[in-house]
């Protein structure tokens, strides 16, 4: 919850005119209330847009929520889902991740799946055990093929 629109559309430009060759893919993930005013300044350049929630139901009496295909239809062509707040704050379990990863990829959206550990949980040893069972937990139910555009991002808690 950083940014208003007009903010975020200055933050996208500077980021443009910075941008040079990237190399790489560059995604920017503003808050929903920014998605349609980037959505233009970004459809003729190297930087794609992102969402960074989503519901996990397709659609549906859940006032408050949005669906990915509403976010799809703003300008998103990925998908943040699973980040540490979203769990911690949130309670997302494994299962509703699921379903969001589901959705996306219904839309045709790049999902990110965000993994990663406590900083108890890496001291204790366990961090990769945690991180393979949030993405199996996440990945349940789907093939290799249904995944291929599937990114994992790391972030440790």
């Amino acid at each position: 919850m950083h940014t208003y629109p007009k903010e975020g559309l200055a933050l996208v430009k500077e980021i443009l005119s910075g941008l040079g060759k990237a190399e790489s893919e560059v995604w920017v993930f503003p808050p929903a209330t920014h998605l349609s005013l980037l959505a233009e300044p970004l459809a003729q350049s190297p930087v794609k847009l992102g969402a960074q929630n989503a519901a996990a139901a397709a659609q549906g009496a859940y006032t408050g929520e949005l669906s990915v295909s509403m976010l799809k239809a703003c300008g998103a062509q990925g998908l943040l889902i699973g980040h540490s707040e979203r769990r911690q704050l949130f309670g997302e379990t494994g299962k509703v991740l699921n379903q969001k990863l589901e959705r996306c990829l219904e839309q045709g959206l790049t999902p990110f799946l965000c993994v990663g550990e406590t900083l108890e949980e890496r001291e204790s040893g366990n961090h990769i055990e945690v991180v393979l069972h949030q993405i199996g937990e996440a990945t349940e139910g789907f093939d290799g093929e249904a995944l291929q555009t599937l990114v994992i991002a790391y972030e440790p808690v």
